[in-house]
């Protein structure tokens, strides 16, 4: 679904079962179908295919985010603020622990 998305293709995909999927915003980069419902799944992707704005729009917001926020420097950044956080917390660690 990223390569996609990074290719600037418009993605059609089910939500997880756990809530929303970051990257995957229905209607801005991508489209999402009802999961377990061949129909809804049909419908969107006949959507997607009729109307070549919403393809075109959607591929290049899709496009646009992962450049933004999942290319490689992106990524590097976001791991590196993260690791200089933990770095840099000051955690006391338990008195039992004293010995190690």
């Amino acid at each position: 679904m990223l390569e996609a998305m990074a290719c600037g293709r418009p993605v059609i995909a089910c939500p997880p079962p756990y809530g929303r999927y970051d990257p995957l915003r229905d209607g801005e980069t991508g489209v999402c179908a009802k999961v377990d419902d061949a129909e809804d799944l049909a419908l969107q992707i006949k959507r997607v295919l009729v109307d070549g704005d919403l393809s075109s729009r959607i591929g290049m917001a899709a496009r646009r985010l992962m450049v933004d926020e999942y290319d490689w420097p992106a990524i590097a950044k976001k791991i590196v603020t993260f690791y200089w956080k933990v770095a840099s917390s000051r955690l006391e660690r338990p008195s039992s622990w004293q010995s190690f």
